[in-house]
């Protein structure tokens, strides 16, 4: 009976964590329209070994690459050859045109996560930035306190993950990871996706799954 009880106590505090890492994630805001408080200096990747640096930062509204140009004017970079982003030491990788950081690594595959403001709570009265940057323009940075200051409680944010394995991304969801499963991980594979724990919104799950 002791063993029971101890049993169900440990399904309990663990059902109380998980619901709790949820609750977490959904009340997840910030007040600015950008990853950083402030465009930081960076390191841009391009093929053949070639870099750039610039002062960048990364919107969240559709985790585009924004950089700071001379004048002080914010502006949407041209991606096209550009493949990864080093901003303090963290690697944020290209995922289509958009930008996510590296959570975790394994040999030449990586997983990836793109942060952005949830569609679903999208409030248009706090996306001005979308209508500044149309086609292309650019805005003077100070506009961004201005844009601070309407939102509010902030804007919810939703984490979207990724894996890129061999210079291939898809999205961490099981109908796209089973097609890269390799013929002696499949049973193991199953296994894992039997695992009532598992879940495809978790970082240390998918990182697990990575290696």
């Amino acid at each position: 009976m002791k063993n029971l009880h101890t049993l169900l106590l440990i399904l309990f505090l663990s059902l109380t964590t998980s619901l709790q890492a949820q609750q977490l994630q959904e009340l997840r805001r910030s007040k600015r329209p950008f990853a950083f408080a402030e465009f930081k200096e960076a390191k841009v990747n391009q093929p053949f070994g070639r870099y750039t640096k610039a002062k960048v930062n990364f919107r969240l509204s559709d985790g585009a690459l924004c950089f700071l140009d001379k004048d002080s004017t914010i502006r949407r970079a041209y991606v096209q050859k550009v493949l990864s982003v080093d901003v303090d030491s963290v690697r944020y990788l290209k995922v289509d045109s958009i930008f996510g950081r590296v959570l975790a690594s394994q040999n030449y595959n990586h997983l990836v996560c793109v942060t952005l403001i949830d569609q679903k709570y999208r409030n248009q009265e706090l996306f001005d930035i979308d209508q500044m940057m149309q086609n292309g323009g650019g805005f003077f940075a100070h506009s961004i306190l201005e844009l601070e200051e309407k939102a509010g409680e902030g804007y919810p944010l939703k984490d979207v993950f990724y894996f890129n394995v061999q210079g291939t991304t898809f999205p961490a969801r099981e109908s796209y990871v089973k097609k890269h499963i390799a013929p002696e991980y499949k049973t193991a594979f199953r296994t894992l996706m039997g695992d009532r724990w598992w879940s495809w919104h978790d970082p240390d799950c998918l990182a697990k799954l990575l290696m």
